[in-house]
């Protein structure tokens, strides 16, 4: 990850997470996976106000000190880990690496923040992993634009249903454009319990 790709709305990407950890983390104590770190600018801020108990940088370049060198999706889908939050901050996309972290036997809620660098409009395209999900033929793909709201709209309905093919609950949802990219920021709460109601963060 490129230190301009780390830093692309750096604000609207705490201001998220700060929304959503206040809803659903109101004891101020949090074990992070952070499967895209960076130069780890958005957890640095958020540890100021919230106790990282534990926080494990992952990211496929070793920017820093602290960080281990490895692809996440390998990491999240074949090495044991626990967390209350996972954040996958990858300018490209985020859906692979969340469907091998949720592939995990975990069963206690989950929020997850996801950054989608294919985003909304003819810049930025659109998900190659969600049009496959929702069953739209490859040949299609140059005949339909990328600004498309119908297209957006339904890749982004596939994108909150891919936790739930999983046998995850979605429990609140919260999505969020960049201001200065196509780039889409979503905040997730996921349970395995049914009884969780939504909006608790407990």
């Amino acid at each position: 990850m490129s230190k301009r790709c780390d830093n692309a709305d750096i604000e609207g990407k705490i201001g998220l997470r700060r929304y959503c950890l206040k809803r659903w983390h109101k004891d101020r104590s949090l074990r992070v996976v952070d499967a895209c770190s960076g130069y780890g600018r958005v957890w640095t801020e958020l540890g100021k106000e919230w106790d990282l108990t534990s926080w494990l940088r992952l990211d496929a370049r070793r920017i820093g000190p602290g960080i281990i060198k490895i692809d996440s999706r390998r990491w999240l889908s074949g090495i044991s880990w626990d967390a209350d939050v996972l954040d996958i901050d990858t300018y490209g996309e985020p859906w692979r690496l969340l469907q091998s972290a949720l592939y995990r036997e975990l069963t206690h809620s989950l929020s997850i923040f996801l950054t989608d660098g294919k985003g909304w409009g003819a810049r930025g395209g659109w998900s190659l992993f969600l049009s496959d999900l929702a069953g739209i033929p490859a040949r299609w793909r140059d005949r339909i634009p990328h600004s498309c709201p119908l297209l957006r709209a339904y890749l982004d309905g596939m994108a909150i249903r891919l936790p739930m093919q999983m046998g995850w609950r979605i429990n609140e949802a919260f999505r969020q454009k960049s201001r200065f990219s196509e780039a889409v920021y979503w905040g997730l709460r996921v349970s395995r319990d049914i009884f969780d109601h939504v909006g608790d963060g407990q």
